[in-house]
């Protein structure tokens, strides 16, 4: 006979969805030029071309941009507003969570792995899918793609793959805007662009956002932070270059950095032994394990009858839940028209590093404490494209 004794814990899981392929209709055409001459035509690049959703032969769905925008989705975990195929999910840090497209993906918060649901940001790949987490800026749009996709994007894309392309200089004015918004547990966000013209085939772009909430799990051990926080900022910085109608140069600079003390779990009432009877039963008792605990010190808030659970969290002392990031690159992308052939070359350079601890027993005992699990990941990527028609475009190859 087997039993289970341990209390039910509730980690702060990130658990979200989205769909085939989310795109802005009119998109920048700095960052992929117009395939159609509708002006009513949503244009994505979901086939390493730029097409109309129309033609585009794989399940897509389109949310425009202003919709995006209308949902508050600031990064990944965000799209399960509109998007409800692809599941993400993390547990014990919010710089470790797996992507899952159709239930499909690697399962796991280990380093080590990539994740087989590819991310890409401007067409630059992420080797971890946590740098979607930080904040992403405007976005121009997001496609989410099914099934495999190492045929046209390569790497680890085997469960599919999520494209997000931010919004580029523009030559036609100047262009400025700002948000400031203000919620629960002291909630600000602050963030802006600037889009400047510095001559007829010369532009700039620079994006910023400021995000910092006070924790919303109490923190019930004396003189120790509430948890799952929000500290975060990105600066992004882009210069296009349009010298001739042939030959377009888009360079990015980006930084953003975390320091968060996430993430807590909370005990999940009623606790309870279940128990597996010889006839294959499950017999539910009182918990056994819990009173122990609490008479060692473990200090579990009491749930009030008829409540799942309270917002509060007993820690070790001086065991924070370390949640840090930093993540910085530089990219250029050149568009060169051939005659009827497209060059495309993609160069980046990645340095992404993060820091996290974990008081993993979600108690005042020092049962289990993880801390100084430090990672580093430098990645330096190459693409180079070339596209064309033949035969009076009854053929298109890349």
């Amino acid at each position: 006979m087997r039993s289970a004794v341990l209390p039910r814990l509730l980690p702060c899981a990130a658990l979200l969805a989205s769909t085939p392929a989310l795109a802005q209709q009119q998109p920048n055409p700095a960052a992929a030029p117009r395939a159609s001459d509708n002006p009513g035509d949503i244009i994505v690049t979901a086939t390493r071309r730029a097409e109309a959703l129309s033609n585009v032969p794989i399940a897509i769905s389109a949310v425009s941009g202003e919709t995006l925008q209308n949902t508050g989705a600031t990064d990944v975990r965000a799209l399960n507003q509109v998007a409800p195929s692809l599941l993400v999910s993390g547990a014990t840090s919010e710089v470790n969570f797996t992507a899952r497209i159709r239930g499909i993906g690697t399962v796991g918060e280990n380093p080590g792995l990539e994740s087989s649901v590819g991310l890409f940001i401007d067409g630059v790949y992420r080797s971890r899918t946590g740098v979607g987490l930080s904040e992403l800026g405007d976005i121009e749009r997001i496609e989410v793609l099914r099934g495999p996709q190492g045929t046209l994007f390569g790497r680890n894309s085997t469960a599919g793959l999520i494209n997000i392309v931010t919004k580029g200089p523009e030559l036609d004015g100047f262009h400025a805007k700002g948000a400031v918004s203000y919620g629960n547990y002291d909630y600000w966000r602050v963030d802006g662009a600037l889009n400047a013209p510095l001559s007829s085939n010369a532009a700039v772009r620079l994006d910023g956002v400021w995000q910092k909430r006070d924790g919303y799990l109490k923190a019930l051990t004396p003189g120790e932070p509430d948890i799952n926080d929000r500290d975060r900022w990105l600066a992004r910085g882009q210069f296009l270059f349009e010298p001739s109608t042939d030959l377009k140069i888009r360079l990015i600079g980006d930084y953003s950095k975390r320091n968060e003390n996430c993430c807590g779990g909370v005990l999940l009432g009623p606790t309870r032994n279940l128990t597996r009877q010889p006839n294959g039963s499950v017999a539910v008792s009182p918990n056994s394990l819990l009173p122990l605990l609490q008479a060692l010190g473990a200090s579990y808030p009491a749930i009030p009858g008829g409540e799942r659970f309270v917002y509060g969290v007993p820690n070790s002392p001086g065991v924070p839940y370390t949640s840090k990031s930093e993540d910085w690159g530089l990219s250029g992308e050149i568009n060169y028209k051939l005659g009827s052939v497209n060059l495309t070359s993609i160069t980046a350079y990645r340095d992404y590093k993060n820091k996290q601890g974990q008081d993993g027993d979600f108690n005042a005992l020092d049962i289990l404490n993880r801390q100084n699990l430090d990672r580093r990941f430098r990645l330096f990527s190459q693409e180079l494209r070339l596209q064309g028609e033949a035969f009076d475009g009854r053929l298109n190859w890349l």
